[in-house]
């Protein structure tokens, strides 16, 4: 069926300027098994997905209409801590959320991340926020992130 035809394609249509519309149909009222290939496709490819003019509204749609265990697999790759390993001279300590929290597209993802996650998973994006707080505060879209985390967790970052 056409649904099928959709799912061969779901990558190029993911990021294409009509065609993401297509696939947020699809997540939105399809059947659990194609949103599931969806979910998958686009946890896949996370990072790029979410900087992508289009792709990025899929994401949050997966956020929004995805079961609990799918937008838990989303949210706990975005909060996943940085690695551990120190940063190298003059380079600074870097981690998914960050370059989300910089990107045009990636912070609205992130926002609806902080609106949908569960306790444990916002105590993971304070604690990344907080370790860099300056970088964060420096980039455009860091002030919106920081303020929709003091109103999910009423704390101040």
């Amino acid at each position: 069926g056409i649904l099928d035809e959709i799912i061969v394609n779901i990558d190029g249509l993911i990021q294409d300027q009509y065609g993401n519309y297509v696939v947020q149909h699809v997540i939105q009222y399809g059947r659990p098994e194609d949103r599931l290939v969806v979910v998958q496709g686009v946890n896949a490819n996370l990072l790029s997905m979410a900087q992508h003019k289009f792709a990025s509204n899929v994401v949050e749609k997966c956020l929004q209409y995805g079961n609990q265990e799918q937008k838990t697999t989303i949210i706990d790759e975005v909060t996943k801590p940085s690695s551990l390993e120190p940063a190298k001279e003059g380079e600074e300590t870097t981690s998914t959320l960050l370059i989300m929290i910089k990107d045009q597209y990636a912070n609205y993802v992130i926002q609806k991340v902080i609106d949908l996650a569960d306790q444990r998973q916002l105590e993971n994006i304070m604690t990344e926020l907080r370790a860099h707080l300056v970088q964060v505060k420096r980039c455009t879209y860091g002030k919106h992130i920081l303020a929709r985390m003091e109103k999910a967790t009423g704390q101040k970052v």
